[in-house]
């Protein structure tokens, strides 16, 4: 399965990471942009230790970084919160 939260991506859903939780070699991911289970890859966006995204350097967008590695994308438990 494949999820992404940009429209040009096959695949994009709306609001995906609202409905499922992502995780890398057994940790969950946060800020999590395109996941894919079977090319093992998630595309995040890299945040400091305060959890908030890091800005390039004209503060145009969020650097990003590409982790590989064993995905998966688990449908969120709303009644575990």
């Amino acid at each position: 399965m494949r999820t992404s939260v940009y429209k040009e991506d096959p695949g994009f859903k709306n609001f995906v990471f609202r409905k499922y939780e992502i995780f890398l070699n057994g940790k969950r991911v946060p800020l999590c942009i395109t996941a894919d289970e079977e090319e093992g890859f998630v595309l995040v966006h890299e945040a400091g230790a305060n959890g908030k995204p890091f800005w390039n350097v004209l503060m145009t967008e969020t650097v990003k970084a590409c982790w590989t590695g064993k995905v998966e994308i688990r449908k969120r438990d709303d009644n575990a919160r």
